[in-house]
């Protein structure tokens, strides 16, 4: 029988065409095509992963099932992981096994969102696990007293082990022939986001802040700090790299790639400032009326985000993934940010 291959990006594609199926409440699919820039490397389907070196004889890999990317690397003294998604389930392990023999025997959380770190359960106990103290504090609050639902649960992964080694704000970790540099960076995605960072390789890993060749995630990546999120898209230039994981989509990320996020948010954010400037409010209360309050400012709100993501579309549908899909949460997202503060 004949294997089937698809560009990792196009899983990713899948679930973002179910969304907007479900957000339009038709039978008809209705999505914008998606640019060429935006796939990844083909892998075999039937194997559910991908994984490659990500500079020829450096021992850094990444692996990716086309929504999810992790970081590991060999070091002569143990291969040092960069988070657990638990969408991989072992996936992680069965890609490290395929290129090395060398055991793991670190773990870096780069944040303590469940997507990213719940999958830990596959590696084995007693490794070091590294991440900064905010990280470690806000995963023993998520994890104490009883819990309606177990961290991880609905992610498809299992409560994690605390970090064994943490630092306040930079950290510099050797382990064998590698020199790793930690840094907590501003509250954004997080409030305590970790970029790890190979100086002599040129290779960043920053999650959940650069979706290569999409738009951000909904509602901008989910950010908790939006002023914060906006500020670290330029903190991650500041680093000397020319090749980024960046934690999701199915390929790797470039500094034009960095760029092009920032210019994008900076048009979501000029078009929502001047939809809400223009947009009129008695235009929403004679739609709605004033009896349903909740109705009517919420008939404003959509008139503002729609007015926003109508001219952003415009200008990146057919240029980055998804434009057509999440631009307008993106707008609200920005909207309620730049009402309130």
């Amino acid at each position: 029988m004949k294997k089937l291959f698809f560009s990792a990006a196009a899983v990713l594609l899948t679930t973002l065409v179910v969304q907007a199926q479900i957000n339009t409440r038709t039978d008809t699919v209705i999505a914008a095509p998606v640019p060429y820039t935006a796939y990844g490397p083909q892998f075999d389907w039937s194997k559910g992963y991908y994984v490659a070196e990500i500079k020829p004889g450096t021992g850094v890999y990444w692996v990716t099932e086309g929504s999810h990317q992790v970081m590991f690397m060999t070091t002569g003294k143990g291969v040092v992981v960069v988070d657990a998604p638990p969408i991989f389930g072992d996936k992680i392990s069965r890609a490290i096994a395929e290129v090395t023999k060398e055991p793991v025997t670190h773990l870096i959380y780069t944040h303590y969102h469940a997507d990213h770190i719940a999958g830990a359960y596959q590696f084995p106990k007693g490794i070091k696990i590294i991440s900064s103290e905010g990280i470690k504090n806000r995963l023993r609050e998520l994890q104490s007293g009883q819990r309606e639902v177990p961290f991880g649960t609905f992610v498809g992964g299992k409560p994690v082990e605390l970090p064994t080694g943490t630092f306040k704000n930079n950290y510099v970790l050797k382990v064998g022939n590698k020199t790793i540099e930690l840094q907590v960076l501003a509250a954004s995605h997080t409030h305590s986001d970790v970029a790890v960072y190979l100086p002599k390789e040129k290779i960043l890993n920053a999650v959940d802040f650069v979706w290569a060749g999409w738009i951000p995630f909904d509602g901008l990546g989910e950010a908790e700090d939006l002023n914060g999120y906006l500020a670290v898209q330029e903190r991650l230039l500041q680093f000397d790299w020319d090749v980024m994981v960046g934690g999701h989509v199915g390929r790797l990320a470039n500094r034009q790639d960095v760029e092009t996020n920032i210019t994008y948010i900076n048009d979501v954010k000029n078009a929502v400032m001047k939809a809400l400037q223009t947009t009129d409010y008695m235009a929403a209360a004679k739609k709605a009326g004033f009896s349903n309050t909740f109705l009517t400012v919420e008939t404003y709100f959509d008139m503002v985000a729609h007015a926003a993501s109508k001219e952003v579309e415009a200008k990146w549908v057919g240029k980055l993934a998804g434009a057509d899909v999440w631009t307008y949460n993106n707008c609200r997202r920005m909207m309620m940010w730049l009402r309130l503060n």
